[in-house]
């Protein structure tokens, strides 16, 4: 059985929202393009980011960066401030996500917009759908080894991610307590 995403235990507060409100006003016209070779192709475009860790402000002490290490076991790497706050980014998508497969194996993602187009996972053949997400929770942990995108989005989609996982998503979900 594939795992495709599982939505997290992260409870945020009226300040955590307060500071996602703060980074998407203030770091989503910073966000640059990432290109990634993919095969024989170059894909980029599509999908902007900006990590924390390269700001001239430094938002460690932020509680938000402490609860979600809290979600792992002491344990894990991914139980560590430092880890969660270095792979920390705001992520923009203007509109379509076209299909792809991320370097990352997987993500947390926290939308800070409405997300009207679901994620859709895809066979290596990229012709048919496997399984989508609706974005129907605060948190979800998103496999991103496997071929997906939103290709039919048309609004932007703002998300506070943190990636750096480089653990199958079954194996990330082990770390979870």
């Amino acid at each position: 059985m594939t795992i495709f995403y599982k939505e997290l235990d992260l409870i945020l507060d009226f300040n955590d929202w307060r500071f996602l409100n703060y980074l998407e006003n203030t770091y989503t016209k910073s966000t640059k393009p990432l290109f990634v070779k993919d095969g024989e192709r170059m894909i980029g475009g599509d999908y902007r980011d900006c990590f924390l860790k390269n700001l001239h402000n430094n938002y460690i002490s932020k509680n938000i960066f402490q609860k979600i290490a809290d979600l792992f076991v002491k344990e894990s790497t991914y139980s560590s401030l430092d880890f969660i706050y270095n792979y920390s980014q705001i992520s923009y998508v203007p509109k379509r996500l076209g299909l792809h497969r991320d370097i990352r194996k997987c993500v947390i993602s926290i939308p800070l917009v409405p997300i009207h187009t679901p994620i859709f996972w895809y066979d290596d053949q990229k012709t048919k759908v496997l399984e989508s997400y609706s974005y129907t929770s605060e948190s979800v942990l998103i496999n991103t080894s496997i071929i997906h995108g939103s290709p039919t989005n048309i609004s932007p989609r703002i998300f506070f991610q943190v990636g750096g996982f480089d653990k199958d998503i079954s194996e990330v979900i082990s770390y979870l307590k």
